[in-house]
């Protein structure tokens, strides 16, 4: 653990977001953001070494640019509105079981890639799965 009096920081072990590999790395952390991300040399997937993705995954994880909120749009005019989560699932699993009741199993596809995280992937094939 680093520290300077204004920004004390700590490191925090963790896995890689990315392909599923699970390669181990150590998070540089000032308790708000991702400072730093390095190789977990420790680690017996890759002993410290990472991908390109694995090695600049701090700003990814830092400023993602994503949407930290749910958001659920009453009808497809309509703009979105911020939802509770719980009830954005609701919607989303309702509208879903909708248009497969109605149109069957072959009207529902997903894309699922090494771009998202592992617990998109998860997701999204339990979902499939489901």
């Amino acid at each position: 653990m680093s520290s300077n009096a204004l920004n004390p920081t700590k490191t925090v072990a963790s896995v890689c977001p990315y392909c599923g590999v699970g390669c181990g790395m150590l998070l540089e952390t000032d308790g708000k953001k991702i400072l730093k991300v390095s190789g977990d040399k420790n680690h017996p997937t890759n002993f410290g070494r990472l991908c390109t993705k694995g090695q600049t995954s701090a700003q990814a994880l830092r400023d993602s640019g994503r949407m930290e909120a749910a958001f659920v749009r009453p009808d497809r005019t309509a703009q979105s509105v911020q939802t509770p989560m719980g009830d954005a699932i609701k919607t989303t699993a309702k509208r879903l079981k909708a248009i497969l009741d109605e149109h069957g199993p072959d009207a529902l596809s997903f894309y699922v890639s090494g771009q998202m995280s592992i617990e998109s992937q998860y997701l999204v094939n339990k979902l499939a799965k489901g």
